[in-house]
């Protein structure tokens, strides 16, 4: 693990227990937007996504987080990327078709880490008048892998 790498997780176990990131963990996570890898730039975009209302980092992440859906491949770091997609603001996502996209390969991926990481977003998509996020979290319901059925169980029941 790198430095940066072990600075972000410290930063995100402080967001994400509803702490607020400093300023120097702001300008880290903006920096590793840049040239790092797609792990540490996933991380850098929940830093930013979760800290909301500056609308330049904000507007940074989900560019990054843009880009990075565009360059879906099947990696560990997807579920990171569906992770920060609950904080993009819902008119954003419906501006990125990107994002869409990206949340409709992961939950038809083969691999089932995947699809349960995408069920919220489904759902999120589903609320905002998407037929087919619908179809996929209702379709969810019946996929082999328990744990993804549950998790599509506990978020249509959440409606």
């Amino acid at each position: 693990m790198s430095s940066f790498d072990v600075q972000l997780e410290r930063i995100l176990l402080r967001v994400r227990e509803g702490g607020r990131a400093k300023e120097d963990d702001l300008n880290l996570a903006s920096d590793c937007l840049r040239e790092y890898s797609r792990s540490l730039q996933a991380r850098a975009c929940e830093i930013l996504l979760r800290q909301g209302p500056d609308s330049v980092l904000q507007a940074k992440a989900v560019e990054t987080l843009v880009t990075l859906c565009r360059q879906y491949e099947e990696r560990g770091y997807c579920a990171a990327l569906l992770l920060c997609l609950s904080f993009v603001p819902r008119e954003t996502l419906l501006m990125h078709d990107e994002l869409r996209r990206f949340t409709i390969q992961c939950a038809a991926s083969p691999r089932w880490p995947i699809r349960v990481n995408a069920i919220q977003p489904l759902k999120i998509y589903s609320r905002l008048g998407d037929q087919e996020a619908e179809e996929h979290l209702r379709r969810a319901l019946k996929d082999e892998n328990e744990y993804v059925r549950k998790n599509a169980r506990i978020e249509l029941s959440m409606e």
